[in-house]
This record gives structure tokens, sequence and C-alpha cells, in this order.
């Protein structure tokens, strides 16, 4: 019997994980006219989407047998929506085309994806990372300041050296402005880092231009963050943050909070800024 391409769409959303996890197999490297064939079919729906390579890892354990949720979970990766499509048969470009084609209903609103094949099988992952509640902003920048000045007040280990307790920090419009303006540029620009790939302009600029009189200024910044608590704990972790963050120095901080657009490098940013007026 000839083989034939058969497209099966899996669980949207997220049903429970199941007990027992699917015995590993092997997979193969997706060729690059498959991956072709992906990207075109989203651009043709009129959809901003990236590969990503944690949904390339979700998408070798839907060939495994793992459902969406299992898969995804199992890589780390938070969404708040997801799907995926699985093709059985000889999997050429014309066949992938065509089982995509005319679907994109299906696939919108998804900025994410990623695919893995092996022998006589291909999977297609689609998801849209969980973002944050901007509707809770204020609420989320004062506990970023609450957890920041309680690490301060307990004191903290950054790399190899010991920070004592130190004071408390207060709000600061104009260093929350140069916040602000910076997380703006990260989404709008689509970089990383603390200098503007434009201008070059750094930390220190982006404070004066917020009207900050103060003679120095440390950043942190933290990606793919949801909460101030994760923000905070992944800032701590890297001793080069976590020093600017326990810095004696500083009196005052800014920050701010956006999420990122489809196609930016990363679905969440917090950005914080600190000086001394």
């Amino acid at each position: 019997m000839r083989a034939h391409l058969t497209c099966l769409l899996l669980a949207l959303l997220y049903a429970p994980a199941q007990a027992g996890l699917p015995a590993a197999a092997p997979t193969a490297t997706v060729p690059d006219a498959l991956t072709a064939v992906v990207e075109q079919d989203f651009l043709s729906c009129g959809q901003t989407a990236r590969p990503d390579p944690a949904l390339n890892e979700a998408a070798r354990l839907v060939l495994r047998g793992f459902k969406l949720a299992q898969a995804t979970a199992q890589v780390g990766y938070r969404a708040k929506r997801g799907g995926a499509e699985l093709l059985t048969g000889t999997i050429t470009a014309p066949k992938l085309a065509a089982a995509l084609a005319n679907k994109c209903g299906q696939r919108l609103g998804y900025s994410r994806y990623g695919v893995a094949t092996d022998q006589g099988r291909f999977a297609l992952v689609y998801a849209e990372p969980a973002q944050v509640d901007l509707t809770r902003r204020t609420a989320w920048l004062e506990e970023f300041l609450r957890l920041t000045n309680l690490a301060r007040y307990r004191g903290h280990r950054c790399g190899d050296t010991l920070f004592a307790s130190t004071g408390p920090l207060t709000w600061n419009e104009p260093l929350g402005r140069a916040a602000s303006a910076h997380a703006a540029q990260l989404v709008r620009l689509n970089f990383r880092g603390h200098l503007a790939p434009d201008t070059a302009e750094g930390p220190m600029e982006r404070a004066r231009a917020a009207g900050f009189p103060g003679p120095s200024v440390g950043e942190t910044i933290a990606y793919e963050s949801l909460t101030p608590e994760e923000a905070l704990q992944g800032l701590l972790a890297s001793p080069g943050h976590c020093r600017i963050i326990m810095n004696p120095e500083w009196t005052v901080m800014g920050a701010d909070v956006v999420n990122g657009e489809p196609g930016s490098a990363f679905s969440t940013y917090w950005v914080q800024v600190f000086g001394r007026p």
C-alpha cells in the first residue's frame, strides 16, 4: 500500500500530563527544505513567527509520543497557549506545504514554533509564550522594589564577593523613566544588553535624558521572567548583576517591565536602574 501523508491535529492548549513517559526514540536533523516550508507557511498567513530551540525539543518529544503539555513542561517552556501537528508518511517539501496549506486560522496568533522529524514522521509545534499581565504593572514594580530591598537587607554573596546588609532604596521617577525608555528600546530594536545599537547610548545617557542628576547609575536586565520574584532571582544568580543590586552606594531605583512583540528575541523584559542623586 502506498505511503500516504496524514495530518493529525494534537491537543490545543494543555491537557493534564499523563503518568508514564514514552521511551526515547531517535530523531533526525530537519532538512532545510522542510524548515523553509514552515517558515513560508507562517509568512503566507501574515504571521510573524520565529523558530524557537526549546520548541524544537518539544517537537522531538511529541514525536516520541508525549502530549503537548508534557513536552513543553519537559523542556521548561511556558506558554499561554500552543498547538501541534504530526504528519506521517513520506515527508517531502511539496507534501508538507500541501498539508499546511489553507489552515491559517489554526495557527493564528502564534509567534514561536519548533520542528522535528524522524523516519516517516514530522512534528510542528507552535506556541505563544506566556507574558506578564501588564494591567498589574504598578503592583509588579512595587513588588520588584520591595524584593530588591529585602535582598539588600539580608545581604548576598555575588560570585566571590560577600555583601553585608545594606540600606533600602526608594523609588525614583527619573530612573523609572530611564528604565522605561530602555525597555521600549529593547523591544523596538530587538536586541539585548545595555548599549543601544543605533546610538550607542548606555544607562548613564538614558538617565541624564530622563532628568536624573546623579553622577553614576547601574542597570540590570532580566529576560523571560513572569514575576518580579523570578526576575530578581535570576539577576541575583548572575554575579555581575548581583553586585549592581547589592552596591551600598545606591539609594534610589527605578524600573519597568514590558512584554515582547511577535518576532522579539524575548517574551518579557525587566529593567532596573540604580543611582544616588
